[in-house]
């Protein structure tokens, strides 16, 4: 994809941000040991939404394929609940942040543990099949959270989906969802808004709501022998 003009990349104090030349928002890196991050893990655990719907027979010791990473805050959720997680990001400065973000997390003695269950591809996951599978490598669960098109309705979102959505734009979720249903998983889960229509009904298995939107969960069609 194309990066936007607007926006570079810098260091300050030891962290790559990225620098937006417009002024609009100020600098921004990644930092998976955040307020924010810290009070979800204490908060929720096992029992949120996401980690209900990821999970396979209630265990989450499980190799997860987050194809649309993002600022990496759901990978990090799940790491810290015990999951391996294989985050991939298709914009290329998100990428760099994602990698310098867990570069120091990994450095961390606070987040060491959780920083060793994560690790990040640049690029478009659905040019990275070959990736996933040298070495006989193996994926439990799919994740995908692709970019909705942004509300008229909504209230202002807040700096970090604002970030996301001048980098990505709107995603095509069905699309991944199809592409994801034919990877030799267990199961892919795609987060939704609360309203959206369900895509591919007739494949759809169960929900997992959350107060603002759902997980859709589909069983794959898991290829035993890849052979």
């Amino acid at each position: 994809m194309n990066e936007p003009t607007w926006a570079t990349l810098g260091e300050i104090e030891g962290r790559f941000c990225l620098i937006d030349r417009r002024g609009c928002f100020s600098p921004f890196c990644i930092d998976f040991n955040d307020a924010t991050l810290q009070y979800r893990q204490k908060t929720s655990g096992k029992s949120q939404p996401l980690a209900k719907a990821v999970a396979i027979k209630h265990s989450l010791d499980i190799t997860v394929l987050d194809a649309t990473a993002g600022l990496g805050q759901d990978a990090r959720i799940l790491a810290s609940l015990g999951c391996k997680v294989i985050m991939v990001e298709q914009s290329e400065l998100l990428a760099q942040l994602l990698v310098d973000g867990l570069s120091r997390a990994q450095k961390d003695p606070t987040l060491q543990q959780i920083a060793h269950r994560l690790s990040i591809i640049p690029g478009n996951v659905m040019a990275l099949n070959a990736h996933f599978y040298e070495n006989d490598a193996f994926i439990d669960v799919v994740y995908l959270d692709p970019m909705y098109p942004e509300s008229t309705h909504q209230a202002k979102t807040n700096l970090n989906m604002q970030i996301l959505q001048e980098l990505l734009g709107p995603q095509e979720a069905q699309p991944l969802l199809e592409w994801a249903l034919k990877l030799p998983a267990f199961k892919t889960v795609l987060k939704r808004p609360a309203h959206s229509p369900v895509l591919l009904p007739e494949r759809l298995n169960y929900q997992t709501l959350t107060k603002t939107g759902r997980f859709d969960v589909y069983l794959n069609e898991r290829i035993e022998n890849r052979g």
